[in-house]
């Protein structure tokens, strides 16, 4: 909760009307990433993701099945 108002601050910034894709690198437990999910149009497509596995899945609980717009991954490199 500490984080919510930095990312509702960053999300305010946004130029949202011609934005067609957002692309979260290392989105932690995804505070981000539910405000980005929030405040987007639906057209614009969300990835978010992180290479901690604990942290991504953390993040992707928030994001039932089937929530169109929004993907959670995880890659090691």
């Amino acid at each position: 909760m500490l984080f919510q108002p930095y990312a509702e601050d960053l999300v305010a910034r946004l130029p949202t009307k011609t934005t067609t894709s957002v692309l979260e690198l290392a989105c932690g437990t995804g505070i981000l990433t539910r405000v980005l999910h929030t405040y987007l149009p639906s057209k614009v497509k969300l990835i978010a993701t992180d290479l901690n596995d604990p942290m991504f899945r953390q993040a992707a609980a928030k994001f039932g099945k089937g929530r169109e717009g929004t993907m959670v991954g995880s890659r090691r490199v």
